[in-house]
């Protein structure tokens, strides 16, 4: 499914007006790919410059529009269909009461300290267009089941390495070593398969509160942990504290927490 990228100048060209490497060919993936580009800046001699070196140097057409324009046209609706590159903190403040998705380009001269912390962070262009290719290809859960009025459960992948091909086993014994040891090899692959299953998921994006068990020993995956605090983010919820966390060592029992109880208070209101 085609998406809208939007990019910040800064995530394209040096402070000169230079393209950084790889640039060219990303963008022209993203035109062979069906992919709507669409290029901001605050300054009109930008956004002229920018449409002068398009036009000289490709064939499509790229969309170039101040970053006003972003901030009064798109909605919550649209959101699903964006996926927003940019390393400043203004753009993590432009595109977090929208809850669209937002990446951080590594190789930008621009460095923010918000994209860096609440975004993933990829360190070249045809890194980011593999992940735009996963978010755009994912279009389906694994395993989708309505237990009642009131609860849905949602597998993101099959656990089973039963009979599967070479490179399917290999990601997701990547997967569970990720679960189970932190090996973080396979974590943004998993990222955008879950982060976009979240964005096309009317139901997900309206979450009021995101959680994960801990395991056994009540210790928290650091991995888990952050792939729930990406959603969280995403979709615009403030609530740091654990949902859950496990009795001392040795007993099975799970135990809610202050947060989860106030939560729950709430609703009942």
């Amino acid at each position: 499914m085609s998406k809208i990228i939007v990019l910040t100048r800064l995530t394209v060209f040096d402070e000169d007006f230079i393209m950084y490497a790889e640039i060219n060919e990303f963008l022209s993936q993203l035109n062979n790919e069906g992919h709507t580009i669409v290029m901001l800046s605050h300054s009109y001699h930008s956004l002229e410059r920018m449409k002068s070196i398009f036009k000289e140097k490709f064939n499509f057409e790229i969309t170039c529009l101040f970053r006003n324009d972003f901030k009064t046209t798109v909605d919550k609706d649209d959101a699903k269909n964006i996926i927003f590159i940019g390393s400043s903190d203004e753009d993590l403040y432009l595109t977090a009461p929208k809850k669209v998705l937002i990446i951080n380009p590594g190789w930008s001269v621009k460095k923010g300290g918000l994209p860096a912390k609440y975004s993933i962070t990829l360190e070249s262009p045809l890194q980011l267009l593999e992940a735009i290719k996963i978010i755009a290809n994912q279009n389906k859960w694994y395993f989708e089941l309505d237990i009642d009025e009131n609860t849905k459960l949602l597998a993101l992948t099959s656990a089973n390495t039963y009979n599967k091909d070479t490179t399917e086993v290999e990601i997701l014994e990547g997967f569970q070593r990720l679960l189970k040891s932190g090996d973080r090899k396979y974590f943004n692959t998993l990222y955008f398969h879950l982060i976009s299953g979240v964005m096309k998921n009317d139901l997900l994006r309206e979450v009021g509160l995101w959680g994960n068990f801990p395991s056994s020993t009540g210790k928290m995956n650091e991995e888990i942990e952050e792939l729930k605090e990406r959603c969280r983010y995403l979709t615009g919820l403030k609530m740091k504290e654990p949902l859950f966390i496990r009795h001392t060592t040795g007993s099975s029992t799970l135990d809610w927490t202050t947060p989860m109880r106030e939560a729950i208070v709430k609703s009942k209101k």
